[in-house]
């Protein structure tokens, strides 16, 4: 069980948090940021930042990280869903470097509600959106239809 502090930095409501298994580093997402801390302390660490034109307005409504930090193999990928009116971005990041989004995507035509990680594969990420689709951006973003 991880004891955590309370983490003071975000100016309104955050939409959604994460923490890896080893309860090192926590990330949480709120309108138009991103927050990296040190879980057990509450130390902002850095802030995700995004291409400035591809993130106008938009909430994050989604958060993983990847637990490659807690010692398996593999760098540390943060990855978040945003969404704002006409903008549905899956955004990638290194944990090590959270100052520059590695891999902006664009995709989904709805509100990505989750973004997540294979708990076996740490190298795939799927992204579920309000569009009734199931996004895998490892394999050239492909969609496959949720019924």
């Amino acid at each position: 069980m991880c004891e955590i502090d309370t983490y003071l930095g975000h100016k309104g409501v955050a939409w959604c948090a994460a923490i890896t298994g080893n309860c090192q580093l926590a990330v949480t997402g709120a309108q138009n940021v991103e927050y990296l801390w040190e879980a057990r302390t509450g130390l902002l660490k850095g802030t995700l930042e995004h291409t400035p034109d591809l993130h106008v307005s938009c909430a994050v409504r989604s958060v993983a990280i990847s637990s490659s930090l807690d010692g398996n193999e593999g760098g540390g990928t943060i990855v978040t869903g945003s969404s704002g009116k006409e903008n549905h971005l899956l955004n990638i990041f290194d944990a090590e470097r959270p100052d520059k989004c590695v891999l902006p995507m664009r995709g989904h035509q709805g509100i990505i509600r989750r973004v997540t990680f294979l708990p076996d594969d740490w190298s795939t990420v799927f992204s579920v959106s309000e569009d009734k689709t199931l996004r895998e951006p490892t394999q050239m973003y492909q969609t496959h239809l949720v019924l």
